[in-house]
């Protein structure tokens, strides 16, 4: 990535190792973006290595770790507002709507080794969505790709076709994209 670092989350595995920072840093390691691990079971949150973080993975395979995991990416949304936070495990999936509505900008579930390489090559190219086997957040997909519109229609086309489109892609009410339209312009 161009700024930032990649940081992989550990909030609690039963006393465990955790071996769910274990495989994805493998996992990214070889496919050449090497990552730092953080296990706040054991180690402090440190407010300086989450600004400089450019995407942080928070692991979430039980109840307590998905609580303790929206802690932390609160406190990454107060001193990092720009950094892509990913939510990843059997938890995250389950939750996936809380998180995405509430902090999360992707959400993986399952094998989430490979999903997790391929959502950091997106947010290092700049261009995050859509992606297989990942749960995005509307605001992390641009309105041209995630309506299926081109450009020129989005630049000339009217603001209440456009709402209608995204509404008919995500199944929600139109007044409530339009309010998410609005804040992004």
């Amino acid at each position: 990535m161009d700024q930032g670092t990649i940081l992989l989350v550990s909030c609690y595995e039963l006393g465990h190792q955790p071996l769910a920072l274990a495989s994805p840093l493998a996992f990214l390691e070889r496919a050449g973006h090497p990552a730092e691990a953080l296990d706040i079971s054991v180690e402090p949150l440190d407010p300086a290595r989450l600004v400089q973080a450019r995407l942080v993975a928070i692991s979430v395979p039980m109840h307590t770790a998905l609580r303790l995991g929206v802690r932390v990416a609160e406190q990454i949304r107060r001193v990092n507002p720009g950094c892509h936070i990913c939510f990843y495990g059997l938890y995250a999936s389950l939750n996936a709507d809380y998180l995405l509505e509430h902090c999360g900008d992707s959400v993986i579930g399952g094998e989430y080794e490979s999903a997790l390489v391929t959502v950091v090559e997106a947010v290092k190219s700049g261009r995050p969505g859509p992606l297989e086997g990942v749960h995005l957040h509307p605001r992390v997909l641009p309105v041209v790709e995630f309506c299926g519109l081109d450009e020129d229609a989005v630049r000339d086309g009217d603001l209440a076709d456009v709402m209608k489109e995204r509404a008919k892609a995500q199944c929600v009410e139109p007044l409530r994209v339009q309010s998410e339209l609005l804040a992004d312009r």
